[in-house]
């Protein structure tokens, strides 16, 4: 996917807001945000467009970093508001999400696409429509005869969280790696390329 380098970057983890929601597997696009707050150093800004937002400098390009505070079913609103205040053009913008289709640690980048399972995603795409990049990382499998809802908002397991921090690594590495403007090919094998467990 071809990016405009003349504008923001736009960078969404997907999750619930609340101290209770804080560590459940739905909202480990939080955590990868986190992750790459850290790593850029980036500062807050005031919250606004239904977002707490960061922002900071990469090659020279702005990178904005949000949190939605709609709840998980309403994210496209922030999104939205986001891309329409800051002028974002939708080939800039970056979705994180949990995917319990996937096990843990597995990533899966795409460019395009319906929202699955999920319904953070699905409503960005009713909001924004769906030729953007989102990368879902893997929070599986979701154990026979377990309820979703119970299962995506309960904590990781302490087995899990053995190897969330090197997850939540690789999530940023393909982070870095799109704002660096490599190729979407090359980022796209880095991010399917799984991790070892431990």
């Amino acid at each position: 996917m071809k990016t405009n380098d003349s504008s923001y970057r736009l960078i969404v983890g997907l999750g619930n807001t609340g101290a209770q929601y804080r560590f459940n597997r739905h909202n480990v696009g939080f955590m990868a945000n986190d992750a790459i707050v850290d790593a850029l150093n980036a500062k807050p800004l005031a919250d606004s467009h239904h977002s707490q937002l960061f922002k900071a400098t990469c090659n020279a390009t702005s990178v904005l970093i949000g949190y939605p505070q709609t709840y998980m079913n309403e994210s496209g609103r922030a999104v939205q508001a986001l891309m329409a205040y800051y002028k974002i053009p939708i080939s800039n913008v970056l979705i994180l999400c949990d995917d319990f289709d996937l096990d843990l640690g597995v990533l899966r980048l795409r460019d395009k696409g319906t929202a699955g399972t999920h319904n953070g995603l699905k409503s960005v795409i009713q909001a924004v429509g769906m030729n953007f990049l989102r990368l879902r990382i893997g929070i599986g499998p979701l154990p026979m005869h377990y309820a979703v809802t119970s299962f995506v908002l309960n904590n990781f397991t302490d087995a899990e969280q053995l190897n969330l921090s090197r997850i939540l690594t690789h999530s940023k590495d393909v982070v870095m790696r799109w704002l660096n403007h490599d190729s979407f090919a090359a980022i796209q094998q880095f991010a399917n390329t799984p991790i070892s467990p431990t």
